[in-house]
């Protein structure tokens, strides 16, 4: 925590807190609507609890869903999966078979964009000087990886460029594809059952 410590904008907004929250999250997202006429009590409703009801739900679906319902091409022995649409409710935090193999990796999935606006995030924070010493997971690394323990649903993306909009078109179709969701949900229920008995 020494590092987290030494930096004086976390230790600003650890000290101020309170008050930053209370502008940032409360005050500021509940007045902009009067711009425009809205009702006081509308727009604190709205702007303040209905925001952060959807943000709770969708970050719990995170925890849930994508470890549940989805792929596992990167290591089919453990129970988080890829889920694109938890990736695209959450801008590019739904590739957690990925995130769990890498845990180090700060990309969390092997995808660039649009589906991991959080990756794109960092590295303009990187570009600026704010975040360094990113670490990633090698190719030779991630191809081994999927070779010996992913459950064969990778689609090759060493073979198709992973920031392709023709990548994201092909995982769309191919992942709401019937046959596919039947083979995969089904091998996904399977590995969780296997994955679970281990706790009985």
């Amino acid at each position: 925590m020494a590092d987290i410590e030494a930096d004086k904008y976390i230790m600003f907004q650890k000290e101020h807190y309170k008050i930053l929250y209370t502008i940032f999250a409360l005050i500021i997202p509940s007045f902009i609507p009067l711009l425009w006429g809205e009702n006081i009590f509308i727009s604190f409703l709205v702007a303040y609890f209905g925001r952060t009801a959807i943000n709770l739900n969708v970050t719990w679906l995170v925890n849930s869903a994508a470890h549940l319902y989805g792929m596992h091409p990167y290591n089919k022995y453990i129970m988080p999966v890829e889920s694109i649409l938890v990736s695209f409710l959450t801008v590019g935090e739904g590739w957690h078979n990925y995130h769990h193999v890498f845990p180090w990796d700060y990309r969390a999935s092997e995808l660039g964009m649009p589906f991991n606006l959080t990756c794109k995030l960092i590295d303009i924070l990187a570009n600026l000087g704010i975040v360094y010493d990113l670490r990633q997971a090698s190719t030779a690394v991630i191809a081994n990886t999927i070779c010996k323990k992913g459950d064969g649903s990778h689609f090759n993306l060493h073979d198709e460029k992973p920031k392709s909009w023709a990548y994201v078109k092909k995982l769309w179709v191919h992942s709401l594809n019937l046959p596919f969701l039947v083979k995969f949900l089904k091998s996904s229920v399977d590995s969780n059952k296997q994955f679970m008995s281990k706790f009985k």
